[in-house]
């Protein structure tokens, strides 16, 4: 368990340095356009 928490170390570093904005995707859909209307459509 200690040999896992050494090796972390250094990605928990990574990521708290701005690196978790790798793991979020940079054009998020609008949730509006995808969702079916309502109603009769004029």
């Amino acid at each position: 368990m200690r040999a896992q928490v050494r090796r972390g170390i250094p990605k928990a570093w990574e990521l708290a340095a701005g690196g978790w904005r790798d793991l979020v995707p940079r054009q998020v859909p609008e949730p509006w356009q995808a969702a079916p209307t309502v109603g009769p459509v004029s």
